[in-house]
């Protein structure tokens, strides 16, 4: 049974590696070839939880036919991460909706680096507790 659950582990582990690595190579793909643009904080959406309150910032951009497209943020956090009136750089793929991405390193690169750290954890405990088993088996 525990090399089951050992060889699930290391499973695991190459599984977020394996979403790490595909959510690095899409931004990096989104940054080197998407449109680069200003946005304007137009709005933060407040939705209270039970710690207190969430804020999701709310922006405004032109795109390059002069329409203005209204997106909401993928990343919420416990205090105001912007002010209304700001300005901040984004990057998105002109000819596809719902791309629109900030330009800062956790917007980005944030959910490769929670799922490389989780795929590092469960790839090390995972194969160093099968070859642990294996040796003490002998």
């Amino acid at each position: 049974m525990k090399p089951l659950i050992f060889g699930f582990l290391l499973l695991l582990g190459w599984v977020f590696l394996f979403i790490t690595f595909s959510n690095y190579k899409q931004s990096s793909f989104l940054l080197e070839n998407g449109k680069k643009t200003k946005a304007l904080v137009i709005d933060l959406g407040e939705e209270q939880d039970f710690e207190g309150y969430e804020y999701t910032p709310i922006f405004e951009y032109q795109d390059e036919e002069n329409n203005t497209i209204t997106f909401v943020s993928n990343a919420t956090s416990d205090y105001e991460p912007y002010s209304v009136g700001d300005s901040v750089e984004i990057v998105y793929f002109p000819n596809e909706p719902n791309t629109e991405v900030e330009i800062s390193f956790f917007s980005l690169y944030g959910m490769s680096l929670i799922f490389g750290v989780l795929g590092l954890v469960f790839s090390v405990a995972g194969f160093g507790f099968l070859i642990d088993f294996y040796r003490n088996k002998k």
